[in-house]
């Protein structure tokens, strides 16, 4: 049974109105320059370590953790001071106050709305690599989105250096999916078809007099507040 719920979905609403802002934060990275040091700042999601609840099979865990948008990890300094990553193999939960992620097959992902609902809203951040520009003779370059020439991966071990000189842009970028306790879906019209179909025959004519920009965080979670009433 689905349940309403007016103030969580507020709370939302605001929370993710002052999210908008940082969905279009792109960073050049100039050759040759590693993309630690780059990305240093803008890789993580929070300004700063914070306190994280971590939920594994068998207990909980406390410790100052981060995630890491650009390797798609979290990351937390061991007890000798090295930054490290949490292994995922185990991981059920981790909470930073009353933001909570999961670990999926998408990724690490963040609920946005849904919690003791029957279905989830949730958001994967990630930095993405949206351009690129190989050097070329007497110092000019060209532009190329192609990324088959790039040998930087993001491991639990750390991110290596791009192998070949080339400026590169990334670009910070949300990707939404519905979970209905099964299976995950994109947060886009036809996911919402799929999922909420049968529970609302008339979203199509809703979606003709509320438009959605399913880009927008406020845009989607006003579909799946209607969705779920």
């Amino acid at each position: 049974m689905m349940k309403k719920q007016f103030l969580l979905s507020t709370f939302f609403v605001l929370f993710i109105t002052s999210l908008t802002a940082q969905e279009r934060v792109s960073t050049k990275v100039a050759a040759g320059d590693d993309l630690n040091e780059a990305l240093a700042t803008s890789r993580y999601l929070f300004a700063d370590f914070q306190d994280a609840r971590v939920i594994v099979s068998n207990g909980t865990y406390q410790v100052k953790m981060n995630y890491n948008a650009l390797t798609d990890e979290m990351d937390f300094f061991d007890d000798s001071g090295t930054l490290v990553t949490l292994p995922k193999n185990d991981v059920r939960a981790i909470y930073f106050g009353e933001r909570l992620f999961r670990y999926t097959p998408n990724g690490y992902v963040e609920l946005l709305s849904g919690r003791n609902l029957d279905f989830d809203l949730l958001v994967h951040r990630k930095f993405k690599m949206v351009s690129s520009k190989k050097q070329g003779a007497y110092g000019t370059t060209s532009e190329t989105t192609s990324i088959s020439s790039l040998s930087q991966i993001s491991t639990e071990s750390g991110i290596r250096q791009l192998s070949i000189v080339e400026d590169v842009t990334y670009r910070r970028t949300n990707i939404y999916y519905l979970f209905d306790g099964v299976k995950y879906y994109n947060a886009n019209k036809s996911g919402f078809k799929k999922v909420f179909g049968k529970l609302k025959p008339d979203l199509d004519n809703w979606l003709k007099n509320n438009p959605v920009n399913f880009t927008k965080e406020q845009d989607i979670n006003r579909l799946f507040t209607y969705c779920i009433e």
